[in-house]
């Protein structure tokens, strides 16, 4: 019963708020950027996106409308992923 009442207030997202990660995968290789966060962020349909750094403190939970950007030291992008 509980895991019925914790989805009650959860925020319905339509697939439209989705984010694809697939859409943004030419950017792998390219150095990160502000203006190229938000135009990897817009082309994804992603609703935020964050960068992330090697050995970087993140949050763990699931965000489906978010894009995740994973560089390396040299803010070089390895991987885009959702979540």
């Amino acid at each position: 019963m509980s895991s019925c009442q914790s989805q009650i207030g959860a925020p319905q997202r339509s697939s439209n708020d989705q984010c694809d990660h697939e859409r943004v995968q030419y950017l792998l290789g390219r150095t990160a950027t502000p203006d190229l966060l938000e135009q990897a962020r817009s082309q994804a349909g992603a609703q935020s996106a964050r960068l992330l750094r090697p050995d970087q403190v993140v949050t763990l939970e699931f965000d489906g409308g978010r894009l995740n950007i994973h560089t390396d030291k040299n803010l070089k992008i390895e991987r885009l992923t959702c979540g």
